[in-house]
């Protein structure tokens, strides 16, 4: 089903109508046996329709986009017609009105049918309409030249350049190198690789719209075109002009330009000429033209003529300088052969007109050659795959290489089968300077036609609407260059950049054709809905991870047989994310740019210019509406309401029956961009079908709105506030439906009836910091039973400990079903309370055996003054755990973490133990993947591969981060530890000094390294520059990354 209708219609379809036909069973079989046929048969009719758009999508073009408008909007509005009906059935209690819905159900069924009916002619005889999709963005074979300076990209440019000249004087270590250049589009990754390659000679392919055969094809023809015909060019230069000299030609030279070029004594990697290999460039030279290198070990000059219209000469201008006799190409051969001083590649003009063959020239001998080649806008891994795969680079054995651009990380950071295999992940421009240079250089603007305040706040509007994307500030600032008028930023401020009917064909267009093909090029429709879902969030607002699926899981997007797992949901933010649509915030995730980035993004947001392009498509699919609270709400049929800036002085009066989700995001406050102190004035009465509500951005809600919430909106399952609450109203329990309560940003120590633990049997994730009411303490003992059977929780994060005793009892006998489970222990938490916190520990752990394939988590904190006796059960029979956090002052190690041997990530924070003693403690967990150690006390760091006994040390570890304050400590990493490491992370108050991170260059996997830092200033900047210069000199030339990011203080509990 999922395959054509998309999430929302299907969840319907397969999910909710079968469980309405089970509570009709419930209910009454004979009475309701009319109105089960009738539902029974809308799901066929369903059916019939998933099948009919499946079977048409066979035959239609690729670019499908008025196909699907074509039908989506009125299969969407019959679902909800019959999402409705079948809510209000359910909620009816009297006969008639329930005789009435029937009735209403039966139309339903005949318009299902009719629905069917008019697809099958659409299908049978679609209208013929022009297709109206520009073309793509990178359909050219190169990116224009840019005619404004080159922005925040001057480091990479100056890397990669290295890269692609760089050689190896040993012949085992000369390999075909590849390097991805990976990003979202407009990022910037074309203009990049052109600015890298202006110079050098290359072939560009572009494969957009391309299969991997057609672009292998592609190739494979430029390149053997490339040696055929009369004007047939071979040009030897060296890559690096401070290699060579030129030497001005005698007078007595015959007609036609010689230039002679002499080896100043080292090449690219220091050594002689005649050890390193010329490159073949294209400086446009004329058919008459001679070229000549000398070396001057040797004292051998080569000449190359290129007669014309004949074939190229070859003279030993050493022992037959003066004979100018032709020289056959096999001579030639010969030569390169034998002194090993000369490299042919590929190369073209500018205008891709004339190519050299990358093969040929070695076809029968053992001659290696450089080429340098551009695979532009890759969406496929097996591009690069069959490309490296297939003879037609059978010859590029030693120091070639193949530049890849691409938006897909998959593709960016799989295995090519290449020798060398580098990617660079472009960020768009974090410097507000930056993204303003590059605004004011592009729009020919000086600062000082900011003529007043109002336009200095409009233009920071411009840069904030483009988020430091490059190609929107480019776009933008072409689109209003020409612009006579004074207030070009208000232009640039309105400009529409999100409809699809009117792409524009000047500079916008180049912007909007990026937009139009990161949505309508996904995979399948059912990732465009998802997709939408983000219109609801304002800019630069971070979008939690878990709490995004929750709130997919409560609109019934979950449309796989197992409705209690969210992996079919993860997958698909993951598959968003793979494509650099949805990205992840730095500050929030231990890993942002490594390979296994999808499976480790916290938090994350839509950049500001798709968001905008999304939130368009959203509100024009009538997905879900955006309501900015100055303007007047949306007259229309709403079924997702998101409302912006919104203030609480004056009431919502506008009635939304229909409407199953609410988010209100309050306006922000400008001094310390937090949300305002508002409530919700508004009658919850009048949404009542209500299935998700956040209003966790509201600080005004008090324990008055969520007992209000509780008595209205009885069909809620996600329930997200923020506010002043301080207790849970035993009203909650006719929330039968609700699956998550988050109250994580409401008070601590919130209090909680018991009967959430028994009488909701939906509950799956209950966040926030929560105690037991004093007076049902006393309860649980009888309750035992009820909370075995009744309690679902799979969330529990979390408790609170301390005098009150039962509330450690009340937990033992919920944690058969948990997978994340969160204790907070207080100073003067009990002994009797921390003896049933042991246990309930050790049977969250032990009941992962039971659970294999689901990830369990657990999550303890103590605070100063609490006994740590409770952590000491190393001697019992342990389970399995994914992942564990300690937070807590520690006299010892505990010794039970060594023996979780399956855990997967580890996070030891303020403990007061030394980084040493630490390490001894974890470093035989063999499955250990990610590590994190926080602690202003870890003094000297000492990480080896192996003990005594020879046994090796952390077998599988990927992720390494260290945070300490204000300083790191000395860290010693010797060779052949931690070999598997790709990402380590280095926080402290102050970047710290490479050279207090020896061995470094022994992590030979190591592809990122991020520095998370307080502040700037010369200290910071020096030690950055010393970390990338560290970084360039690595083996794997792993990126460097820095964060600023404030020491956030620990939330009071």
């Amino acid at each position: 089903m999922e395959a054509a209708l998309g999430p929302l219609i299907s969840a319907l379809i397969t999910v909710n109508l079968p469980r309405f036909l089970d509570w009709l069973g419930e209910e009454d079989g004979q009475e309701f046996e009319a109105l089960k046929n009738n539902v029974d048969t809308i799901r066929r009719w369903f059916d019939a329709i998933d099948l009919l758009i499946q079977q048409h999508r066979l035959i239609v073009s690729k670019d499908s986009r008025n196909f699907r408008k074509e039908w989506i909007l009125p299969l969407r509005h019959l679902a909800n017609k019959i999402e409705d009906c079948v809510d209000q059935l359910q909620a009816t209690k009297t006969k008639k009105a329930r005789d009435f819905f029937e009735k209403r159900i039966d139309e339903l069924s005949k318009e299902s049918k009719e629905k069917h009916v008019e697809l099958t002619k659409y299908f049978s005889n679609p209208p013929q309409k022009k297709n109206d999709a520009p073309d793509p963005p990178a359909a050219h074979e190169a990116a224009p030249k840019a005619h404004h300076e080159m922005v925040g990209i001057k480091g990479v440019v100056k890397e990669l350049r290295e890269l692609v000249v760089r050689q190896s004087d040993c012949q085992s270590e000369r390999k075909l190198r590849v390097i991805c250049i990976v990003g979202f589009g407009g990022i910037g990754k074309t203009s990049l690789v052109s600015e890298v390659i202006d110079e050098f000679p290359h072939t560009w392919v572009s494969a957009s719209g391309k299969s991997a055969q057609q672009v292998v094809n592609e190739l494979r023809d430029k390149l053997r075109n490339g040696l055929s015909g009369a004007n047939r060019k071979i040009l030897c230069h060296l890559i690096s002009s401070s290699i060579l000299e030129e030497q001005p030609p005698d007078e007595d030279e015959p007609v036609g330009r010689v230039i002679r070029y002499y080896d100043k004594g080292k090449g690219i990697d220091g050594a002689s000429l005649s050890s390193n290999l010329a490159q073949v460039m294209n400086k446009g030279v004329h058919n008459k033209d001679i070229h000549m290198l000398a070396d001057n070990d040797s004292g051998k000059v080569l000449e190359i003529k290129n007669a014309c219209p004949g074939t190229p000469q070859f003279v030993d201008t050493n022992s037959a300088l003066n004979k100018k006799k032709d020289a056959s190409l096999e001579e030639a051969r010969e030569f390169y052969k034998g002194k090993g001083a000369a490299d042919i590649a590929s190369t073209s003009n500018h205008n891709s007109e004339v190519m050299n063959d990358i093969g040929v020239l070695g076809a029968s001998t053992k001659h290696v050659g450089r080429y340098l080649i551009v695979i532009d806008d890759v969406q496929e891994r097996a591009v690069l795959e069959d490309i490296i795969s297939s003879n037609v680079l059978r010859h590029m054995e030693v120091d070639s290489t193949i530049i890849a651009t691409t938006t897909i990380q998959s593709v960016a950071y799989c295995d090519s089968g290449s020798g060398e295999h580098q990617v660079y992940k472009l960020k768009k421009l974090t410097s507000p300077d930056d993204q303003k240079s590059l605004f004011l250089q592009v729009a020919q603007m000086q600062q000082t036609d900011l003529s007043s305040t109002v336009e200095e706040n409009t233009l920071k509007k411009v840069i904030g609407r483009c988020d430091g994307l490059p190609l929107a500030l480019v776009s933008i600032a072409e689109d209003v260059r020409g612009d006579p008028s004074s207030n070009r930023c208000e232009k640039a401020l309105r400009c529409n950049v999100c409809d699809d009917h009117h792409i524009s064909n000047g500079p916008l267009g180049r912007m909007q054709r990026v937009l139009f093909y990161s949505y309508h090029n996904l995979d399948s429709d059912i990732i465009k809905d998802f997709l939408l879902y983000f219109g609801m969030f304002p800019r630069g607002h971070p979008v939690k991870r878990d709490s995004l699926i929750r709130r997919w899981m409560a609109e019934g997007l979950n449309i796989t047989s197992d409705d209690g797992s969210s992996n079919y949901l993860n997958c698909i933010l993951e598959a968003l994310i793979d494509r650099n649509i949805i990205q992840p915030i730095p500050e929030s995730n231990i890993n942002v740019v490594s390979s296994n980035i999808k499976e480790n993004v916290k938090r994350c947001q839509l950049p500001g210019m798709i968001l905008e392009y999304i939130s368009y498509q959203s509100n024009s699919e009538q997905f879900m509406h955006k309501w900015l609270y100055h303007e007047d709400p949306p007259k229309e049929y709403v079924r997702r309401l998101t409302v912006h800036n919104y203030k609480d002085d004056r009431n919502i009066t506008r009635a939304f029956p229909n409407l199953r989700t609410l988010a209100v995001f309050p306006t922000k406050d400008e001094k310390d961009e937090g949300a305002a102190v508002v409530g919700l004035k508004a009658n919850f009465a009048d949404y009542k079908f209500l299935r998700v509500l956040d209003l966790e951005e509201c600080d005004g809600l008090n324990n008055k709105h969520l007992k209000e919430i509780c008595d209205q909106l009885l069909l809620l399952k996600y329930l997200s506030l923020g506010g002043s609450i301080t207790e849970v109203p035993r009203e909650i329990a006719r929330l039968k439906c609700l699956q998550t309560l988050d109250l994580r940003r409401s008070c601590p120590n919130i209090m909680v009836p018991i009967e959430v633990f028994y009488l909701l049997p939906e509950l799956k994730h209950l966040l926030g910091m929560f105690q037991i009411l004093a007076q049902d303490i006393f309860l649980v003992r009888k309750l035992e039973k009820k909370l075995s059977d009744g309690c679902q929780l799979q969330t529990l994060a979390g408790f609170v400990i301390g005098k009150r005793r039962r509330i450690s009892w009340l937990m033992i006998h919920m944690t058969s079903p948990l997978r994340k489970l969160k204790i907070w222990c207080k100073s003067n938490a009990d002994k009797a309370n921390l003896t049933h916190v042991s246990e309930t520990i050790q049977k969250f752990i032990r009941e992962g055996i039971s659970m294999i394939g689901v990830d369990r988590s657990l999550s303890i904190h103590w605070k100063e003054g609490c006994s740590t006796d409770f952590l000491d059960f190393s001697n019992e029979a342990l389970g399995i755990l994914t992942s564990l956090k300690l937070k807590g002052q520690l006299q010892n190690f505990p010794q039970f973490v060594s023996r979780l041997e399956g855990i997967k990530k580890l996070c030891i924070s303020s403990t007061g133990l030394r980084g040493n003693t630490i390490i001894t403690g974890v470093r035989g967990l063999k499955y250990l993947e990610y590590l994190k150690l926080v602690d202003d006390n870890l003094v000297e760091l000492v990480i080896k591969s192996k003990g005594e006994s020879g046994q090796y040390y952390f077998h599988s570890l990927k992720q390494i981060c260290l945070v300490s304050y204000p300083n790191l400590p000395r860290i010693e990493i010797q060779d052949g530890a931690l070999k598997f490491v790709i990402s380590l992370h280095l926080h402290s108050s102050q970047l710290p000094n490479p050279s207090f991170v020896i061995g470094v260059k022994h992590l030979k996997k190591l592809e990122d390294i991020t520095l998370i830092s307080q502040g700037d200033g010369d200290h910071n900047k020096e030690n950055m520059d010393l970390w990338k210069e560290e970084a360039r000199l690595h083996p794997n030339r792993p990126n460097v990354w820095e964060i600023k990011k404030p020491r956030h203080g620990e939330r009071k509990w």
